[in-house]
């Protein structure tokens, strides 16, 4: 990293106040700072999981503490978004390769599908915005049910368009007996 990027870092956790600087000991992480530091290490493990986790956790959180959890709601709806778009990618490629990451991606999401709706039924009525965005999040679920069907079918119909042979027989083996 250049001496320039590491100082407008330091700068900026400078000023959000996770850094402070002293002359004895120098530069030195504040307690704001190791509260982030330890909330996000919390979150990376979690986005290796999945990358919905650390926001049904932040829903969750903000629920808990009283906060409008709007913000977490309009990045779990573009999360949910962007896997629907994934769907129509993979289709589109006629990729086995694609089609099962895509497929794997989306049966992630689908098993996290109950947990999300525990979540977003505890949003409170009153918060208008966030009650949209939670009836938002609940249709994209029911139509990435639907895409993760689409998704496998068409997994089976790649799946059709080779024959898988045992035996040791091959595919030229075939065509000339017929």
């Amino acid at each position: 990293m250049s001496p320039e990027r590491r100082e407008r870092t330091v700068g900026a956790l400078r000023q959000a106040g996770w850094l402070e600087y002293e002359a004895s000991p120098g530069t030195t992480i504040t307690d704001a700072g190791r509260w982030a530091y330890d909330v996000l290490s919390f979150l990376h493990k979690r986005l290796q999981e999945s990358e919905l986790l650390p926001t049904i956790a932040g829903v969750n959180y903000a629920l808990d503490i009283g906060v409008d959890p709007l913000r977490h709601l309009q990045s779990m709806r573009s999360r949910l978004v962007a896997l629907h778009g994934q769907i129509e990618a993979a289709r589109a490629s006629h990729s086995e390769v694609v089609l099962r990451q895509a497929a794997r991606r989306i049966d992630d999401a689908l098993a996290l599908s109950g947990q999300i709706r525990t979540v977003l039924d505890r949003v409170p009525l009153d918060h208008r915005g966030a009650r949209r965005i939670v009836r938002e999040i609940h249709d994209l679920l029911s139509r990435l049910h639907g895409g993760s069907a689409e998704l496998h079918r068409a997994l089976t119909e790649v799946g059709r368009q080779y024959l898988h042979l045992t035996g040791g027989v091959t595919v030229e083996q075939i065509v000339r007996a017929l």
